[in-house]
């Protein structure tokens, strides 16, 4: 039951870590567009 809940917790972790650095690629390929392109 609480190895269960750990690895829910791990898990749940790991995708907010995934959202927030997808999400600070975005916008620093959205600040960094207009100087490439």
């Amino acid at each position: 039951m609480i190895h269960l809940v750990l690895r829910l917790r791990s898990s749940t972790v790991t995708s907010e870590i995934c959202s927030i650095v997808s999400f600070r690629f975005i916008v620093a390929f959205r600040d960094a567009a207009p100087v490439v392109f």
